[in-house]
């Protein structure tokens, strides 16, 4: 979890453009469960905070007063739900929540205009209970092995979203306006169990990479072919018969089929 949550860290710095001297990344001696102690210090301009692993219930007060604060890291803590004074840093582009047993998305989310990067993995979600047009800046959205069984009707108002990661959960459609994603390139939904895309899918012009690994699929849309930007597309794990798959294979001649 530590490499993972370094890596999204990584990510986090190339958004926000920060030089490492503003990474505040205090001493785990220096936590406590209730929210740090005042042994922890971060410069007034750090930007980015990596708290991953250190066992807090809420965020340490001295992360409070970072006003200028970007990138923050909270993956593997006990959080149980989002903490209300996320909504207190108004120049947030990326926070990760990866394992910190969330069962739903809470309002501070919505106060996060700025946000382009979000990760909530390995949690408890049933659903996206946001409303999606507050996170029009949202470039980025992992929410791998949760139970979420649907997607909101409003996601396509993400007109922002390169990359969503929905992959092992337990989703069974997709809503039609996933099609206005006009700028999304990567897409996994594996390990779900879909029967069926919308047809509005095929009208992701920009989409590169799509993973259906693992689902119930039969058949793809009959325009799936309108997808000429794809790079890759993975259909293993579904009930795919030979037939449709020459028809996938010749109407999308330049992709990658991995069956």
């Amino acid at each position: 979890m530590k490499r993972a949550a370094l890596a999204f860290l990584a990510v986090g710095l190339l958004s926000a453009g920060c030089e490492t001297s503003r990474v505040a990344m205090p001493p785990k001696s220096a936590s406590s469960k209730v929210g740090g102690s005042a042994a922890a210090k971060y410069p007034p301009d750090a930007r980015v905070v990596n708290l991953s692993g250190r066992d807090l219930t809420a965020l340490p007060a001295e992360v409070l007063a970072l006003k200028q604060l970007e990138v923050l890291v909270l993956d593997g803590n006990p959080l149980g739900a989002c903490p209300k004074e996320v909504a207190f840093f108004p120049a947030l582009k990326t926070l990760s929540l990866n394992q910190t047993g969330l069962a739903m998305l809470s309002w501070p989310l919505s106060a996060l205009t700025q946000l382009q990067e979000l990760s909530v993995d390995d949690n408890h979600l049933s659903a996206l209970s946001l409303r999606m047009s507050d996170l029009r800046a949202l470039r980025v959205l992992h929410v791998r092995r949760n139970s979420i069984s649907s997607l909101p009707r409003d996601m396509g108002d993400l007109r922002a979203l390169e990359l969503f990661d929905a992959g092992e959960n337990k989703m069974v459609t997709l809503p039609g306006d996933i099609g206005d994603l006009s700028r999304l390139k990567t897409l996994l939904l594996d390990e779900n169990l879909l029967i069926s895309l919308p047809e509005s899918i095929t009208r992701l012009k920009a989409l590169e990479n799509l993973d259906l690994t693992g689902n119930r699929l039969t058949r793809l849309p009959e325009g799936i072919g309108a997808l000429v930007n794809l790079k890759v597309i993975k259909l293993g794990g579904n009930s795919i018969g030979p037939d449709e798959e020459m028809r996938i294979r010749r109407v999308l001649p330049k992709c990658m089929v991995v069956m």
